[in-house]
């Protein structure tokens, strides 16, 4: 059977990610510029009272076929980081 091949993806050197680099065989590439015609993203802090409306927003750039993520810091909760978990 042949070795899948996987891809590693970070933005910062996490110290796993340069461990996986550096020991377990792996190339490294190194994306320095911006794709040509690429358009600015824009990022925003939603607070808990305004989940609802922003919730109808990604859903109407949805509709629209554009994309959108929704990053929440914590999968399970931690006694390490004041921050919610994803519920």
């Amino acid at each position: 059977m042949a070795n899948p091949h996987v891809l590693v993806m970070t933005a910062t050197p996490i110290p796993r990610t340069l461990a996986l680099t550096l020991y377990g065989d792996l190339d490294l590439s190194v994306i320095d510029e911006m794709p040509p015609g690429r358009q600015p993203i824009e990022t925003r802090i939603v607070l808990p009272t305004e989940r609802e409306r922003a919730y109808s927003f990604l859903r109407a750039q949805i509709d629209k076929g554009r994309q959108a993520y929704i990053i929440c810091p914590l999968v399970e909760e931690s006694d390490k980081i004041e921050a919610k978990a994803a519920d």
